[in-house]
């Protein structure tokens, strides 16, 4: 939620426009942020007998793919603004890919640090 609130500043106030490249921390942290929100979310399912994961990898896997399925949903939203309200998110083919590898490799990093904490415990 805080990544949120400061990419609505960063757009309220051309932050984007003023500092050069601010989108790459923003997608990285993003997809930081994605990332812990599902862990926790997959937790939740776990601890109330929801669902039951026997492995690691498929738990792992799952979350993975949650990031991929948040950050290709924040991608398509950027591509609805600048197509109906005239908004001019995504410059071009390349900065999408990068934006979405951005957020995918940050949430990677949370997903690996979290594996190792729950097999080094």
């Amino acid at each position: 939620m805080i990544v949120f609130a400061i990419h609505i500043l960063a757009i309220n106030f051309q932050f984007y426009a003023l500092i050069p490249n601010l989108d790459v921390p923003m997608h990285f942290v993003g997809g930081m942020a994605i990332a812990a929100s599902a862990i926790q979310l997959i937790n939740f399912f776990e601890k109330n007998k929801f669902v039951t994961f026997n492995s690691h990898w498929l738990r792992a896997f799952i979350l993975v793919a949650l990031v991929c399925l948040a950050a290709s949903i924040w991608e398509m939203s950027e591509f609805s603004a600048d197509l109906f309200l005239g908004w001019h998110l995504q410059y071009s083919l390349f900065d999408t890919m990068k934006d979405m590898i951005l957020g995918l490799t940050g949430g990677i990093v949370v997903i690996i640090s979290w594996a190792y904490g729950k097999t080094h415990n």
